[in-house]
């Protein structure tokens, strides 16, 4: 975190553990929905804030290098005790009557906040007192130095080595070359399966997807037609959907927690019936701004999303279990007004501001 501290002073750098996402309530009457973005101290300490505030959000943050100059205080509570603080604070409200309730699409992260010590402790931001330490022994705090906790990846096609393309916010970068798209994994790039539903026509915009199959326990869910049965739609089950399998889809870009949840429910339910062909699609093709894992995350929400009534959810709930089997990013074709994304053959739209605002997430 940036500072105004004078040049002569010796940062203190105080930790934070920092949690950024969307968090799901499943309550009786349906499902609630917030963003959260909020932050606690890594170590119990009363001559500090116990948290960030707003910082974290309107302070532009900077990696840890060896040139940062200070010292740094080791933390000494684990972000799992950290987290459980934190749910107290945003399950306010919720907390006696969520039947089941999840983080989703979540970041964490050790933020450290800058101060400096004179006869009182500064906060260094603002360049303010902020208290006087009775009996505080920064030197049993201080722990090494930790920059060197990230690494660079050449941007070069594993298959063909060629140079790979992506925006800059993108999780999977594109090979243009063999039509391959790949993403990170430790110290090297992973290949993703890709499928596209083809389109027929000008000024599409292919929307990335997550297609899940999984296995699901306690309920019958194997085939569209369960889905349908499930979701009591206003239709009748086909012969055929008895033997087209179900898959969780869930938007493989940032939304709005409450556009995210009409996504996964609604894309789930108009999925494409016909088979998707394999590879990169032919046009422009939308960043890929949400992990794998934010979908897996949400395959309980997903369901109580889709079972209609859903006291059949609630009722049912500890019976419930999902298990992922395979996945593929999945492209869907888009065709682009002034002000939306539409594919109409599903019936889904996606607002272009809020995909502007989501960036910020």
């Amino acid at each position: 975190m940036p500072h105004a501290a004078p040049a002569e002073k010796e940062l203190l750098y105080f930790p934070y553990w920092r949690f950024k996402g969307m968090v799901f309530w499943c309550l009786p009457e349906g499902i609630q929905n917030r963003f959260v973005d909020v932050s606690h101290q890594a170590v119990p300490a009363e001559a500090f804030p116990i948290s960030l505030g707003l910082r974290s959000q309107a302070l532009r943050l900077r990696f840890v290098t060896m040139e940062t100059l200070g010292k740094f205080i080791a933390p000494t509570l684990t972000l799992k005790a950290s987290m459980n603080l934190l749910n107290i604070r945003f399950d306010a409200g919720h907390a006696h009557r969520a039947i089941y309730r999840v983080g989703i699409g979540d970041t964490t992260s050790l933020i450290y906040a800058p101060f400096y010590l004179e006869d009182k402790l500064f906060d260094a931001v603002l360049n303010e007192p902020i208290a006087t330490p009775k009996g505080f022994d920064v030197s049993a705090l201080i722990g090494k130095h930790p920059a060197g906790n990230y690494h660079f990846i050449p941007a070069l096609c594993p298959q063909c080595g060629l140079d790979l393309v992506g925006h800059p916010e993108s999780l999977a970068i594109a090979c243009y070359n063999c039509r391959t798209i790949w993403q990170a994994k430790g110290r090297k790039f992973e290949k993703i399966t890709v499928s596209f539903l083809p389109w027929q026509g000008d000024n599409a915009v292919y929307l990335p997807f997550w297609r899940i199959n999984a296995a699901v326990s306690g309920i019958a869910l194997d085939s569209y037609a369960d889905l349908a049965r499930l979701a009591n739609l206003p239709a009748v089950v086909k012969a055929r959907w008895e033997t087209l399998p179900f898959y969780f889809w869930g938007p493989a870009f940032k939304v709005l927690p409450q556009t995210y949840l009409r996504l996964l429910t609604n894309t789930t339910l108009a999925q494409p019936l016909d088979a998707l062909s394999r590879g990169m699609p032919e046009g422009t093709i939308y960043p890929v701004g949400a992990p794998l894992s934010q979908t897996l995350d949400s395959l309980m929400v997903a369901l109580a999303g889709l079972i209609k009534p859903h006291r059949t959810f609630t009722e049912n709930l500890n019976r419930i279990h999902v298990a992922p089997q395979s996945y593929c990013l999945a492209y869907l074709p888009f065709q682009e007004t002034h002000y939306e994304f539409v594919q109409p053959r599903m019936n889904l739209a996606v607002n272009k501001n809020q995909l502007a605002m989501a960036k910020n997430l």
